[in-house]
């Protein structure tokens, strides 16, 4: 037998110089060698700090045997005074992949050439900026379509402690590669899953009961895509100017759009027929809170609009929009006692882009008036009255369903130990069409005749290191006939 020596070696350089006209120039090389091959690292930058501006130049490079090699060259100048910083470089990059590929030769060449813009403002009142623009421009040698996109992220925000308005905007674009996928829902027994299967409608529905859980299942179909997303908020605070009433005006908007390309109909007013978009959401929201003198006073008035294509399913898009206008009240009546009425009206449509089973519209009015108490010792109730109308349409039905419920919430404390919390629901719903069947967005998803809900939850520590948990749920309505769940745990905390 024959021994052998496997031969390696590694050298290794690491200098840096930290004060002098060069501060913060570097130079990192890392060389392995074995029967294998040869390793080499190298990373280096140059600093030249003269004033305000500095100015670099830095360099990169990889290689590694039967892996992709790399190198990169770039420079740029940066510009620094007090809280504010601008960036701006180009790099180019190179790519080279020499190896075998099922036992034949291979060689696969890219080459990028990127430009950056950051603007970063820190100012501790007032207006704080952060800007990131990047374009990339990436060619292959082969026959894959070459690269051409824009890649940023802002950030914007004003405030100031005296002033009403605050001010903030995020937001960002990228290009990525998206994958459609499928969602498949999995039959786990009643009361134990998140979904439940709506034959009228063809389509699985979101229920805390269900029998279903969905899982997401790629369908290996991958497309490029450019995505915007950020979200925006402006609030105005009236009680900070003299003479005005303590109004508080808030106006909030988040968005997100994918497609094959930005199209501003497809980001603004998305039709169900857009083939090329991914996603194209937005939801808007208005809110003016008013507070009265007393502490506990305030009315609240908002309005919100939304809409969703979402167009993963390969079966066909589907898009959802929902307006919603509404009013809330909220009076202290006595130290531990408490009102609040609340009434909104709601519109909304879902169109389907493969089957028009699907098609629903739901519009009306919900109203609800609760008083609450707190015991200072160990118990809280609340005790509410509602009242809701929805009309509408599905598919080639037209309804017309009103319903009254009332609603307890009780929760009781075991002093530092634990806590029993309890709910009953009674509603009693009537359609005056004599259809049997409502959309799931109608009457807050209640079911038509008579829905009994109650549930029970109890928490207990015996000790630091163990505790007692038990929930048991019953309903009993026109979906679920007596149905009851029980679920409860030990734990032990090591």
């Amino acid at each position: 037998m024959v021994k052998t020596r496997l031969k390696k070696g590694k050298i290794k350089l690491d200098h840096k110089v930290d004060s002098g006209i060069f501060e913060g120039t570097s130079l990192k090389h890392q060389q392995v060698s074995s029967s294998s091959g040869m390793y080499n690292y190298t990373d280096g930058i140059v600093k030249l700090h003269s004033g305000y501006l500095r100015p670099f130049f830095r360099f990169q490079e990889q290689k590694k045997p039967g892996s992709i090699n790399y190198s990169v060259f770039g420079s740029g100048v940066n510009y620094e005074k007090e809280n504010k910083s601008i960036k701006v470089g180009i790099d180019s990059r190179e790519d080279n992949y020499f190896g075998f590929i099922d036992n034949e030769s291979a060689a696969k060449q890219s080459k990028d050439l990127i430009s950056s813009l950051q603007y970063v403002n820190q100012s501790r009142t007032g207006w704080r900026n952060n800007l990131i623009l990047k374009q990339r421009i990436k060619r292959f040698d082969n026959s894959v379509d070459n690269l051409n996109y824009l890649l940023g992220r802002i950030k914007l925000s004003y405030k100031k402690p005296a002033r009403p308005i605050y001010f903030e905007l995020n937001a960002s674009t990228e290009r990525t590669q998206n994958e459609n996928y499928s969602i498949v829902y999995d039959s786990i027994g009643v009361g134990l899953g998140d979904y439940r299967y709506d034959n009228n409608f063809n389509t699985f529905i979101r229920d805390p009961n269900g029998a279903y859980v969905g899982y997401s299942v790629p369908t290996g179909d991958r497309i490029d895509m450019i995505n915007v997303n950020g979200s925006q908020r402006l609030i105005v605070d009236f009680e900070k100017l003299k003479g005005y009433p303590s109004l508080r005006l808030k106006m909030d908007t988040s968005y997100d759009y994918s497609g094959a390309n930005f199209d501003v109909n497809g980001f603004i007013e998305p039709v169900i027929t857009d083939t090329t978009l991914y996603r194209s959401y937005m939801h808007n929201m208005i809110e003016i809170d008013w507070k009265q003198k007393r502490l506990m006073d305030r009315i609240r008035a908002y309005n919100i609009f939304s809409y969703d294509l979402q167009g993963y399913d390969p079966r066909g898009n589907e898009l959802l929009k929902h307006l919603e206008s509404g009013i809330d009240y909220h009076s202290s009546i006595s130290t531990n006692t408490n009102l609040k009425v609340t009434g909104f009206y709601h519109n909304k449509d879902i169109e389907s882009g493969f089957t028009s089973i699907r098609n629903r519209n739901v519009y009306g009015g919900w109203y609800e008036m609760s008083l609450s108490t707190k015991n200072r010792r160990n118990m809280d109730s609340e005790i509410s009255i509602k009242y809701g109308q929805d009309r509408g349409k599905f598919y080639l039905n037209k309804f017309s369903a009103h319903g009254i419920g009332l609603e307890y919430n009780g929760r009781l404390f075991f002093g530092e130990s634990g806590s029993l919390q309890s709910s009953i629901m009674w509603q009693k719903n009537n359609e005056k069409s004599d259809i049997r069947i409502l959309p799931p967005e109608a009457l807050n998803g209640f079911t038509i005749g008579e829905n009994i809900s109650l549930s029970t939850r109890v928490n207990y520590f015996f000790n630091k290191d163990m505790s007692f948990s038990l929930s048991i749920g019953y309903i009993n309505n026109e979906r679920y006939n007596n149905l009851t769940t029980v679920l409860g745990e030990f734990r032990a905390y090591l």
